[in-house]
C-alpha cells in the first residue's frame, strides 16, 4: 500500500511537471494535471492541497537532488589534502551534475527566475531555504580548505554570494533562455569550475 501510494504521489509529480512546463503555471489546471496522470480529481488531494503545493513539491524535490548531489559528490570527499587534480575533477562533476538537473527542470526554473518566487506562495520559503543551505555549503568549504583567512562572517558571505551569483546567471543564460547539449553543459561546467578554483583555491597557489 504504502509503494502504491508512493507510485501514485510520483506519477502525479512526473504529470504535474510535464503539464507545468507545457502551459506554464498560471494556465494549468488540476484537472490537466490528474488527467495526465490518469487518476481521479478526488485523488489528487489525497497528496496535495492545491496546485501550488504540487508546484513546491516539485521546486523541493529538485533543489534537494542539486543538494545532494553537491553533499555527495564535492562536500563530503573534499580535502585539503586532494590535489589540484582531484579538486577540479570533483567540482566539475558537481558543476556538470547539478547543470544538468537544472536543465532538465528549465521551465520550472524559469518560471521561478522570471516572475520571481514571491509570485507563487509557499515556493518562495522552498528556494530561500535552497539559496541559504548552498550559501551554507559554499561558507563550510571556505573553512574547510581555510581560504581566505582575514575574512569576518559577513565577509565569507559576500564571497559565497559572488560565487552563488555566477552560477545563478550562467545557468539562466545558458541552460534556461538556451537549449544546450550535454557537450556544451560540459564545456559550461569546465568554464565554471576554473573559475571558481581561480577565485578560491588558485589564490593560495
Amino acid at each position: 500500500m504504502v509503494k502504491d501510494n508512493e507510485q501514485t504521489k510520483q506519477k502525479l509529480l512526473n504529470a504535474a511537471l510535464e503539464i507545468f512546463t507545457e502551459k506554464g503555471y498560471y494556465e494549468t489546471k488540476v484537472s490537466d494535471i490528474v488527467k495526465k496522470a490518469g487518476v481521479a480529481q478526488g485523488t489528487f488531494y489525497l497528496y496535495f492541497q492545491t496546485k501550488e503545493s504540487i508546484f513546491t513539491s516539485i521546486i523541493k524535490s529538485t533543489n534537494e537532488v542539486m543538494i545532494d548531489q553537491v553533499e555527495r559528490i564535492f562536500t563530503e570527499k573534499a580535502s585539503p589534502l586532494m590535489s589540484k587534480e582531484e579538486f577540479m575533477q570533483r567540482l566539475h562533476e558537481t558543476v556538470y551534475s547539478c547543470m544538468s538537473v537544472y536543465r532538465d527542470h528549465k521551465a520550472i526554473m524559469y518560471m521561478m527566475r522570471v516572475h520571481g518566487a514571491s509570485q507563487f506562495g509557499e515556493a518562495e520559503q522552498v528556494v530561500e531555504a535552497w539559496n541559504e543551505c548552498l550559501l551554507g555549503i559554499i561558507i563550510k568549504l571556505f573553512h574547510k580548505f581555510q581560504l581566505f583567512p582575514s575574512y569576518n562572517e559577513f565577509q565569507f558571505e559576500i564571497a559565497a554570494r559572488a560565487i552563488d551569483g555566477m552560477l545563478n546567471e550562467t545557468c539562466m543564460q545558458y541552460l534556461i533562455l538556451r537549449d544546450s547539449t550535454d557537450e556544451q553543459i560540459s564545456q559550461i561546467s569546465g568554464v565554471v569550475t576554473e573559475m571558481i578554483y581561480d577565485m578560491t583555491l588558485g589564490r593560495t597557489q
